[in-house]
């Protein structure tokens, strides 16, 4: 089953990075927002795609979508949003001037933002309880 899901959510995820950086890119290089800012307006756009696209294909939930789901995924992806945002942040500093720091910048914060959003929406979303130690057993098994 995680085999699944993470290849889904992998596919889920590959789109909405292309999305969010298209946007992100067209903001900041159009001078509409700053990098921040427009980082942040990417990630929301991605995020919502995300929902829709893990909900049905990666995590399969059939449940009725309740407040109690929509604040969990808010939530996470806020707590995900302030980590991505000041990764970017710190990202640019550190490499400011090279070639192409805005593309690295943007995909070193949007991988580990994406580890994270994995993670919480497997056990904290669309948990249909999942049992966290027989996952990591699998995805060792799949790793090897």
């Amino acid at each position: 089953m995680i085999h699944r899901e993470l290849s889904y959510f992998i596919l889920n995820g590959i789109i909405s990075v292309i999305i969010a950086y298209l946007i992100y890119r067209s903001l900041v290089s159009n001078g509409l927002l700053g990098v921040n800012s427009a980082n942040g307006v990417a990630y929301i756009s991605g995020m919502i795609f995300g929902f829709f696209a893990n909900r049905k294909w990666a995590f399969q939930d059939r449940q009725l979508v309740s407040g109690n789901k929509i604040f969990r995924y808010v939530s996470l992806h806020i707590c995900t949003l302030i980590v991505n945002i000041y990764i970017n942040s710190q990202m640019l500093t550190i490499i400011n001037g090279m070639h192409s720091d805005i593309l690295l910048s943007f995909l070193v914060a949007i991988s580990i933002s994406t580890i994270l959003n994995f993670i919480g929406l497997k056990y904290f979303v669309f948990n249909h309880n999942n049992s966290i130690v027989a996952d990591i057993r699998k995805l060792r098994e799949l790793l090897s």
